[in-house]
């Protein structure tokens, strides 16, 4: 019997699932779709377990790793640490690897440090083949940092089902039209709170670890720490717009909520430089690129509410690039060519 090709997940498995619908479309060979679920939830406590869970999943795979040919992990630190076991043990590559999402941002201190030289050894072993990432920037900036061969590291743009599809409440859990910021890495979402201070509309930031300390957080603003999944998205369905602000300009981030809020027809305020404003918001078409700058920021703001005929075209204008762009079949799809194109079992 053959070896088996299989789809790594950290998500709950999904039937009849686009994705691997298009990546088996490419590679011309089915795919087992594996689910291995880590991140179930955010806490002080539950990081400990998430955490484990991290190296424990990749271990069960790498204890079977006869049984496979090709490994896609949608997770990608499930293949990084899958790669890392066969180092640790001195185990001759078997499977092609190939990952997804790959993201690196710098942590501070002797931990960062650790952290770096690492993840450098393992994506510098040459045991992953086929690098797949969301952002162009970021790619360019991940084979600076860590020398990975340009031809097995390959930007393919983000696309997510439609969620606007889904079942959600016709209530505005707002009760009046908000801004919205979604999301935690790299995001400065304490720089926001205090430009929208000086605004009169209303802004939701979700966002499960974010805190304002000791400042007083304005009237106008809500931070909800614990809300995910559906019941997030009917805050999306419900804002007047996205918006978006970055620490940093090489991190890939804000590619997931920028598709989602095109399905349902979001305009996506975002400040550059930043690697979705590179890769993904087109200014003036499905949403607008400001400076890091306050008195900007709230402008564009003010014009979207204001100027409707041009806020009603840029919402027509995201959900038709979430439809030419950002379906999840042709996501599988071009994910497949990189695979091949990185090509070659190691041996």
């Amino acid at each position: 019997m053959g070896r088996k090709n299989i789809l790594v997940t950290d998500q709950a498995y999904v039937e009849n699932w686009d994705f691997q619908k298009g990546l088996e479309t490419s590679v011309g060979e089915p795919f087992e779709q594996i689910s291995m679920v880590s991140n179930k939830m955010r806490s002080r406590w539950y990081n400990i377990i998430r955490y484990s869970l991290y190296f424990i999943n990749p271990f069960k795979l790498f204890l079977n790793r006869k049984k496979y040919n090709r490994i896609l992990c949608w997770q990608s630190f499930y293949g990084i640490i899958f790669a890392f076991y066969h180092i640790l043990f001195h185990i001759k590559p078997e499977n092609e690897i190939a990952i997804t999402h790959l993201i690196y941002k710098p942590k501070k201190g002797v931990i960062g440090k650790v952290y770096y030289k690492w993840l450098q050894w393992v994506l510098k072993s040459g045991y992953i083949t086929c690098y797949i990432g969301g952002s162009k920037t970021h790619r360019d900036y991940l084979i600076e940092q860590f020398n990975i061969p340009e031809e097995s590291i390959f930007f393919v743009p983000y696309c997510k089902e439609d969620e606007s599809k889904k079942l959600l409440s016709d209530e505005n859990p707002v009760g009046e039209d908000f801004v919205l910021g979604v999301g935690r890495s790299n995001r400065d979402w304490e720089w926001l709170v205090k430009c929208f201070a000086k605004s009169k509309r209303r802004l939701v930031i979700i966002c499960d670890d974010f805190r304002m300390g000791g400042a007083q957080i304005p009237a106008n603003v809500t931070i909800l720490n614990n809300v995910e999944g559906d019941d997030m998205l009917v805050y999306m369905k419900h804002c007047y717009c996205q918006v978006c602000v970055h620490k940093y300009s090489n991190v890939a981030s804000g590619e997931i909520v920028y598709v989602q809020g095109a399905c349902f027809s979001k305009p996506f305020i975002a400040t550059a430089p930043s690697c979705i404003v590179d890769d993904y918001v087109k200014d003036g078409v499905t949403g607008i690129v400001v400076n890091k700058d306050e008195a900007e920021l709230l402008e564009v703001v003010e014009k979207l509410y204001n100027e409707k005929d041009y806020y009603e075209t840029m919402c027509k204008n995201a959900r038709k690039a979430y439809e030419s762009e950002h379906d999840l079949f042709q996501y599988g799809r071009k994910a497949g060519e990189c695979v091949i194109k990185a090509g070659g079992k190691q041996n």
